[in-house]
């Protein structure tokens, strides 16, 4: 699968604070990051790309996520991944 064009910022963003994979450990808080601006069809086919699993995995991982915004994993990630410039807002 290759990314669709509108979701290469976000690609490349997740790529470059993920240089050697998302740890198994962390993968649930990014999911709950992501959820704060991305739909969970989006969600579903940047992780398909980074982690190499079919598109609808990270689909229902993203809508069986439960953690809180404000769980202090996510505040975690959210700031990894801002860090390399995510920004909710604009994706």
């Amino acid at each position: 699968m290759s990314i669709p064009e509108y979701l290469q910022e976000a690609y490349v963003m997740l790529t470059s604070a993920y240089p050697n994979g998302v740890p198994d450990a962390e993968y649930p808080a990014l999911v709950g990051a992501l959820k704060e601006g991305m739909s969970l069809r989006n969600i579903g086919d940047v992780l398909a790309e980074l982690i190499g699993q079919d598109p609808i995995e990270g689909y229902l991982d993203a809508l069986g996520s439960d953690l809180p915004s404000a769980d202090p994993d996510v505040a975690r990630v959210r700031e990894k991944l801002a860090a390399f410039g995510w920004d909710p807002e604009i994706l």
